[in-house]
């Protein structure tokens, strides 16, 4: 399902005052790499932007002050504020598994971020001004197609357990089928700083709202993904 360019991520979606959520924590997201993961990466049909001065990891906002372009780089984070900016820095996954290898995590070659990601204790979800529940997982930067076939997440608290999310999306943004009470959304904006028809996507997991309110889920957005090498 594409989306305008211009939807915002879930922290500044449409007010949804008939929607109902409960906070959830989220303890990991499964991209697939080896043998031994169940989920799939998240590809893009030409390259990521790799900025000269990032890595895998969410950039700090001090940096990104210094070197504007930092702010477009790819990465994987799990926030439950979104983003890194110039005013703010989100955070980091706590390590990959299963592996450090080259194919466990993170970005294996230019179009394509897999791994697994987990933070000690989980991230617990946040509602933002919209008045949708969610957790932003990583941001990616592209001027080709997002295609998210199966992105794996472990979560606990109302939505329990494992789940299968999926997002086929193009630049414009998408939306994957909703299971188990959450949804994978991609949203993307364009980034003229990187160059003509480049978009800044942020991937997130969120919650689906009550059914009074699922017909209004069309209307916003969210997610993303980055990375840094």
């Amino acid at each position: 399902m594409n989306w305008n360019r211009n939807v915002l991520p879930c922290a500044a979606l449409l007010a949804v005052p008939t929607a109902s959520f409960s906070a959830f924590t989220l303890n990991s997201v499964d991209l697939g790499g080896d043998a031994a993961s169940f989920g799939s990466p998240i590809t893009t049909s030409t390259t990521y932007y790799q900025d000269a001065f990032g890595n895998n990891y969410p950039p700090s906002a001090a940096f990104i002050n210094v070197f504007p372009t930092l702010e477009c780089d790819s990465y994987i984070a799990m926030d439950s504020n979104g983003r890194s900016t110039a005013t703010y820095t989100s955070s980091a996954p706590g390590g990959s598994t299963p592996g450090f290898s080259s194919t466990a995590g993170h970005f294996p070659d230019a179009s394509t971020l897999t791994g697994g990601y987990f933070t000690g204790g989980g991230v617990p979800s946040a509602l933002g001004s919209g008045g949708f529940e969610g957790v932003f997982i990583g941001q990616v930067t592209t001027d080709g197609v997002v295609d998210a076939p199966n992105v794996r997440v472990n979560t606990s608290g109302d939505v329990n357990g494992t789940t299968s999310l999926s997002a086929n999306s193009d630049v414009n943004g998408g939306e994957g089928p909703a299971v188990n009470g959450l949804v994978l959304w991609i949203i993307c904006r364009p980034d003229p700083s990187i160059g003509p028809g480049w978009y800044d996507c942020e991937i997130w997991v969120c919650q689906v709202p009550t059914p009074g309110a699922a017909g209004l889920l069309g209307l916003a957005g969210i997610a993303a993904i980055r990375r840094r090498r």
